[in-house]
């Protein structure tokens, strides 16, 4: 997990939802500290906005309130996109980048509301013999995810439910990732890596660290068990930046 951010001085803390999602699970400030390993007086802090809600503490909470990471942002309302005629594939699903104009973000802004319009696609378990696959996707839109702050204006942005335990404890089974294609991936990024599929096979796809490119290979690195991998750049057919949460809400 990553060390925090350090907190920017003269910047506002964003609002947050934890005491509404903490009195929601019956629980008292007292038993949350507990829960995450800090003191009463840092959760009221955290609570009443007087300390900046990193990611380090947004999984923390979001770990012992049983909720997603996502849910502690502000109270929203959703804007339901509607269900896709047809499933796009993973490439459709990120298409090149489209800016929202300053009338639609001014809207959305103004209505205190978060977009639930990130298409997350749907995968099965991988796990191929050769272990060359986290998962295979399966081409089609499961769900639409909100859309935090920090890419109110990206639009070639689609999201994944992770599929086993190699990058645990950064991200779990079941947990949301968002990827995009417009911002590139440099050293030390989170990446999804689309592998070229034979004729007659799923599509699989890698969640990995990416190390750096050594000749004609990528090395990316997993975290379970530690281990580096190196794939071939003809084996790659289109490569994702995984967008983590504190470039998500903007701080």
């Amino acid at each position: 997990m990553k060390n925090p951010l350090p907190e920017p001085q003269g910047s506002s803390p964003l609002p947050n939802r934890i005491r509404e999602l903490r009195e929601r699970q019956h629980m008292t400030q007292e038993e949350l500290a507990a829960a995450i390993g800090t003191s009463k007086m840092q959760v009221s802090r955290l609570e009443r906005g007087e300390r900046r809600l990193t990611q380090s503490w947004m999984e923390r909470i979001a770990q012992a309130l049983q909720i997603h990471p996502a849910e502690l942002l502000p109270a929203v309302q959703t804007f339901p996109m509607g269900t896709p005629r047809g499933a796009p594939s993973l490439r459709e699903a990120a298409a090149p980048a489209n800016e929202v104009t300053p009338a639609e973000d001014h809207a959305l802004i103004a209505a205190g509301a978060l977009a639930r319009d990130i298409p997350v696609l749907g995968t099965s378990r991988g796990g191929r013999a050769d272990g060359g696959a986290d998962f295979e996707l399966n081409g089609e839109v499961v769900d639409f995810a909100r859309r935090p702050p920090g890419i109110s204006q990206l639009r070639d942005v689609f999201a994944l439910y992770v599929v086993g335990e190699s990058m645990a404890p950064w991200r779990q089974p079941g947990d949301l990732v968002y990827c995009t294609r417009s911002r590139h991936p440099r050293p030390g990024d989170y990446v999804v890596v689309e592998l070229q599929a034979e004729e007659g096979e799923a599509q699989a796809a890698l969640l990995k660290r990416m190390v750096g490119l050594r000749g004609q290979r990528l090395v990316l690195e997993q975290y379970n068990p530690r281990e580096e991998l190196k794939i071939d750049q003809d084996r790659i057919k289109q490569l994702y930046r995984v967008i983590d949460w504190p470039e998500l809400l903007g701080v």
